[in-house]
């Protein structure tokens, strides 16, 4: 079975172009997909609701999971007023519970705090809780092709960047350390700090 780490850094350029996350070539390799049609089949996400990248950042920054946005709407809230209006106990457990880059890495991750909550009767650590995506088996983490201990996955967090990011680094060839240190800040990323620093002082 071919995997990743086995393309070549052209493929792999290929990939990125397409706009192809690293997990769904990964699972497409998986499941026997050839080459070619891994890196060229447009992906479409199954976000279905048609969710805009701001409205999910202003929904996190209010701690307004998708389950309360469900809730909200079939009591006939307006959009605009279900993802602005501050669902308080969410909130508060934020800004209380996690550091910025921690906010960060659960926004990426698509992980609510219910979520985090469950992670942890289970018995994960915080940071497991936080820095594992929830598409991604935990054993992996440190047994895959570019194992990382915690602390390592913190520190790519810690930098803007994301664990499927640092691992297309990797695949195309950039050292362990170059990936984990170098950020790919994004928007949402600088965002995210400026609303944590703003509600802390509050």
């Amino acid at each position: 079975m071919t995997k990743v780490k086995d393309l070549t850094k052209q493929e792999i350029k290929i990939s990125v172009s397409n706009e192809i996350p690293l997990n769904v070539l990964e699972k497409r390799l998986k499941k026997g997909w050839s080459v070619q049609r891994s890196i060229n089949t447009p992906y479409v996400s199954k976000n279905t609701n048609k969710m805009t990248d701001s409205d999910r950042l202003t929904m996190f920054l209010n701690g307004v999971s998708s389950q309360i946005y469900s809730v909200r709407q079939k009591q006939g809230w307006k959009h605009e007023d279900i993802i602005n209006t501050v669902c308080k106990p969410s909130y508060k457990y934020i800004i209380s519970h996690f550091e910025p880059h921690e906010m960060f890495a659960l926004y990426i991750n698509d992980m609510s705090v219910s979520g985090y909550k469950q992670r942890r009767k289970k018995g994960w650590g915080h940071k497991e809780a936080i820095f594992i995506p929830s598409d991604i088996a935990p054993e992996t983490i440190q047994q895959g092709d570019y194992p990382l201990t915690v602390d390592e996955l913190e520190t790519i967090y810690q930098n803007g960047s994301t664990l499927y990011t640092y691992r297309m680094h990797r695949a195309l060839g950039w050292s362990k350390e170059k990936a984990m240190t170098i950020p790919k800040r994004r928007s949402c990323y600088k965002q995210i700090i400026q609303s944590f620093k703003e509600k802390k002082a509050i």
